[in-house]
């Protein structure tokens, strides 16, 4: 064992701090490291340079295909050219330079990536929000500024397409509706020029509802107005699939039903939910001819987020078999009774009964 002089030891660290303490150079213990610090000294900036971390580095991270910013698992190809997980599957080259991918990812970019503020892929649309990677992803599900297509898009083919800021809307004055077998709907005559003094959306007061005014003025017979009404489920055996587009609450709903292998399914959704948690549930009841039997199933309101297969094998919706709907029907007609209200603190989750 070597025996050192204090003093000795003591003027050793003292040169050693100023051999690593020259200009331009900072030595941090990697524990001692922040995100955004591994970030700045991978890219060779000086941390709190936000400026070249927004134009270099998301330049760097710009998908050559989709032009949006990638987001981990980030693929290489041969070459070293980036693509996103998205585009990947769909190329079976490199589009770049005419490559093999590799079954590998970029590390380095990835780590890049962790550090950074994501902008909306919706901001041409005109949204501001920028997130950290972690969150951008649930961002865009329920962007108010994402454009959304036809609710009818499926059972009718309908191929328009809007903004979903425009969904938004006050509800009308009941009084002036008018009856009709699929609920309590405003004649088109009147439609147009009362959207314009009360619909309204979030960033532009009294804003045009683009999407309620498409889907009254070219699905009439598939609109309801109230969040309570009474319908029919026509030819339920031969029809594949119904879908109806519900205003109520100052929101707008889908209520998609089918019957696929002798099992009855039947779920509300509502579009452009500003928030992945339900804050609506649903009454969904059949009543028989004689007006004793019945069947009542509440559930939850799930965003459109969801793929609405998803929400049916996972249960979340009204599930019944078809000798039990059978019971309910007559010309090969389901009548039902929907109402929809907002979740109190009250309310339990879903619940079947059956009288």
């Amino acid at each position: 064992m070597i025996d050192t002089d204090p003093s000795v030891a003591e003027e050793r660290r003292e040169k050693s701090s100023d051999s690593v303490s020259r200009p331009g150079v900072k030595v941090i213990m990697s524990g001692e490291m922040s995100q955004s610090t591994k970030v700045c000294i991978l890219a060779g900036l000086e941390e709190g340079d936000d400026a070249p971390l927004s134009e270099i580095l998301l330049n760097a991270l710009e998908c050559p295909v989709c032009m949006e910013y990638m987001v981990p698992p980030i693929v290489l190809c041969e070459s070293g050219h980036n693509i996103c997980d998205q585009c990947r599957p769909k190329l079976p080259i490199c589009p770049a330079c005419r490559r093999p991918f590799l079954k590998a990812r970029n590390i380095a970019l990835e780590t890049l990536a962790q550090g950074l503020r994501y902008p909306c892929r919706n901001r041409h649309l005109g949204c501001p929000e920028v997130y950290p990677m972690s969150l951008i992803s649930k961002h865009h599900l329920i962007c108010q500024h994402r454009p959304y297509e036809c609710p009818l898009k499926v059972p009718g083919g309908c191929s328009w397409k809007g903004a979903a800021i425009y969904l938004y809307y006050t509800e009308y004055n009941r009084g002036a509706y008018g009856k009709s077998r699929i609920g309590w709907v405003r004649p088109l005559s009147a439609l147009s020029v009362r959207h314009q003094q009360h619909l309204r959306c979030s960033r532009r007061e009294r804003q045009y509802g683009v999407i309620m005014k498409h889907v009254t003025e070219e699905h009439e017979r598939f609109v309801m107005l109230t969040h309570e009404s009474s319908n029919v489920l026509e030819n339920l055996t031969v029809t594949p699939g119904y879908t109806q587009v519900i205003f109520a609450h100052g929101e707008i709903f889908l209520m998609r039903s089918r019957l696929q292998k002798d099992k009855f399914h039947s779920a509300v959704q509502q579009i452009g939910a500003k928030s992945s948690t339900p804050t609506f549930l649903y009454e969904f009841r059949l009543l028989a001819e004689d007006g004793v039997r019945s069947v009542s199933f509440c559930n939850l309101v799930y965003g459109d987020s969801q793929d609405i297969q998803t929400l049916n094998n996972a249960g979340n919706c009204v599930r019944l078999d078809y000798d039990v709907i059978r019971r309910f029907m007559y010309a090969n007609t389901l009548p039902y009774k929907l109402r929809i209200d907002r979740i109190t603190s009250g309310d339990s989750g879903p619940l079947i009964q059956i009288y």
